[in-house]
């Protein structure tokens, strides 16, 4: 075999090479997708192993959670923004898989484990899968299964309850109107305060709605599940019509709220919330 002929065969090669070597590298990058860019966002519907749940814009100003029983409670707004602005600021590092196989074994892209997320904007739906969490991001899928990584970690973000998007702000009243506080403590003891009378200190009452205004739950339960020790009644009126009446509960080392206009669910509060109505009598 001459020389000449070998280096053919050799260059001939090293050409055959590189040709693979830009074919391989074409076939990736037009299989290269990046992240769904959304405007105006109207609603999130997130399923993972057997439950659904969305969250959907009802007005300008809020949203709603819709929860896998059908009822619908109000979200926490800041939440869903913080949620959307996520979303909007994911990109595509890389591909990572382009095929459907393995995707539940190194991936969490298997139908046990993957979060199913379908987001609703003014030009239609889009709808992907959130795998498993890997630094920086999490790993996504689309519907042509390839696999690639995020740059934004959704698997975290998506992976709560519908309660965690619910408002934890749970008593809703109009200060303004209230004119008489009366709350019933454990063994008969009432005290009453009506606006205009000696005991009536509108910077301490003001100060005392607006602390319960911002009572937060940290946990939903149906109304069924929990009845313990009575503590305290509240209840608070304006006009001689009532505004808010709420009891609050202890069963072993919890405390519970219970709000008479909501019949289906009761609050999970803290002992510091709890306090903050049954101990009026010696701060008063």
């Amino acid at each position: 075999m001459s020389k000449t002929f070998r280096n053919t065969i050799a260059l001939a090669a090293v050409l055959a090479i590189l040709f693979l070597a830009f074919a391989a590298s074409n076939f990736f990058a037009d299989r290269q997708e990046s992240f769904p860019e959304f405007s105006n966002v109207e609603k999130i519907s997130i399923a993972q192993a057997g439950q659904e749940f969305s969250i959907e814009n009802v007005d300008a100003s809020s949203w709603v959670v819709n929860l896998p029983d059908g009822k619908r409670k109000p979200a926490e707004k800041q939440k869903v923004e913080d949620l959307i602005a996520q979303i909007k600021r994911t990109q595509i590092l890389e591909q990572v898989s382009n095929n459907g196989e393995n995707q539940g074994k190194f991936y969490g892209l298997g139908e046990s484990e993957r979060i199913t997320v379908a987001v609703k904007d003014e030009r239609g739906e889009t709808s992907f899968q959130v795998g498993k969490s890997k630094f920086p991001g999490a790993f996504l899928a689309f519907q042509n299964e390839s696999t690639f990584l995020a740059s934004e970690n959704l698997r975290s973000t998506f992976a709560g309850n519908a309660n965690s998007f619910r408002e934890k702000n749970v008593l809703h009243f109009d200060s303004e109107k209230v004119d008489r506080v009366v709350v019933e403590l454990a063994k008969g003891e009432k005290l009453e305060f009506s606006k205009g009378e000696e005991n009536w200190e509108s910077e301490q009452v003001n100060d005392f709605l607006q602390k319960l205004q911002d009572v937060q739950t940290i946990g939903f339960f149906p109304a069924s599940e929990t009845k313990g020790q009575i503590l305290a009644k509240l209840t608070l009126s304006g006009s001689g019509e009532s505004l808010l009446e709420i009891t609050v509960e202890k069963q072993e080392e919890e405390f519970f709220l219970q709000d008479a206009q909501v019949q289906d669910e009761i609050f999970k509060i803290s002992e510091t919330s709890a306090n903050l109505i049954i101990r009026q009598k010696t701060e008063n």
